[in-house]
């Protein structure tokens, strides 16, 4: 072969070569492009995770105080009755005590 024809190919491979370079490069770009994505999605459901984690919490305080609620609107009624038997124990001696 010729020394031309030799050049010919060596610079045909140098623009193969190139080209695979370039191609490599830009797959290399939408990796971190992805990852740098994917990244910001993680992080968005991190900061989701703790929202909920903090709406949970709430949502638990917010059961225990209905829960101790719920025992004071108990013992408002025991004392509701006790005031309406008295009201009643009262009315019925005044009524004993008229007749």
């Amino acid at each position: 072969m010729s020394d031309k024809k030799v050049l010919e190919i060596m610079e045909e491979h140098v623009r193969n070569n190139e080209y695979k370079l370039l191609r490599l490069h830009m797959g290399v770009e939408k990796v971190v492009e992805i990852s740098e994505r994917t990244e910001n999605v993680v992080q968005e459901m991190v900061d989701d995770v703790a929202t909920l984690r903090t709406k949970v919490a709430h949502l638990e305080d917010d059961i225990d105080e209905v829960k101790k609620g719920q025992v004071s609107v108990g013992h408002v009624f025991r004392i509701a009755g006790m005031v309406v038997g008295a009201a009643i124990s009262i009315a019925f001696t005044v009524f004993q005590i008229l007749q």
